[in-house]
């Protein structure tokens, strides 16, 4: 009589372990799935411009960051004419993290009879917690204050990059416009500063510590890098 038991018991174990994988892979199946990086391109007359895009997650700031890269696309296709040239430059979805996707649209422009091209670029960041568009003067508590140490730190920075001591001092000023073109990586705030020094140089970019913001981050946005 124990084997027959047994066995009914290990069956019934079986059942049990095999009816909670099935519940687990339900679950599962209903989550949303996870927000990743894509991007196509829109080609014509003289111009090919990638355009950064994001597939799965919530709906509304996957259509909100879509949306926001093509309309970039699409305005810089505008401002050309038959006499100049778009080319990509490293257009891309730079970050997906808990809260916030970033993307940058690059090109080369180089116009007909032109000494060389001219670098083209808009950054994008959506929140993944509101679905909207998410700007430099939206993340601190004190706007100015934010501002401050964004310039504080650009001042260390920025003699570290291409640029050297050579760069164009009021481009790193306490103002709002100065920082519109950053995004969010897991070190810091990425920001991009265009073409302040020499155009040898290119495009200067500065990394933040979101640690250096933290104080003046509102407390929604203190885990903004989180992966």
């Amino acid at each position: 009589m124990r084997r027959p038991l047994a066995a009914h018991a290990l069956i019934a174990l079986l059942l049990a372990v095999l009816a909670t994988a099935a519940g687990t892979v339900v679950a599962r199946a209903d989550e949303p799935e996870r927000m990743y990086g894509t991007q196509y391109s829109l080609t014509g007359y003289n111009y090919t411009v990638v355009v950064p895009q994001v597939a799965g997650g919530k709906t509304d700031p996957r259509r909100e960051f879509n949306d926001s890269m093509r309309s970039a696309a699409d305005k810089f296709i505008a401002e050309k004419d038959n006499t100049t040239t778009l080319t990509d430059l490293g257009s891309e979805v730079v970050y997906i993290g808990s809260h916030v996707v970033s993307g940058k649209l690059s090109v080369d422009y180089m116009a007909e009879h032109g000494a060389h091209p001219y670098n083209m670029f808009v950054t994008h960041n959506t929140s993944l917690d509101s679905g909207k568009a998410l700007a430099i003067t939206d993340l601190f508590t004190d706007l100015s204050d934010g501002l401050f140490t964004l310039s504080e730190q650009a001042k260390l920075l920025v003699p570290g990059t291409n640029a050297g001591e050579s760069y164009y001092k009021p481009s790193i000023e306490p103002k709002a416009e100065n920082y519109q073109n950053w995004v969010a990586t897991k070190d810091g705030m990425q920001i991009h500063f265009g073409e302040i020094a020499s155009h040898a140089a290119g495009n200067i970019v500065i990394t933040v510590p979101w640690i250096k913001l933290d104080r003046s981050l509102k407390p929604e946005y203190k885990s903004i890098g989180q992966p």
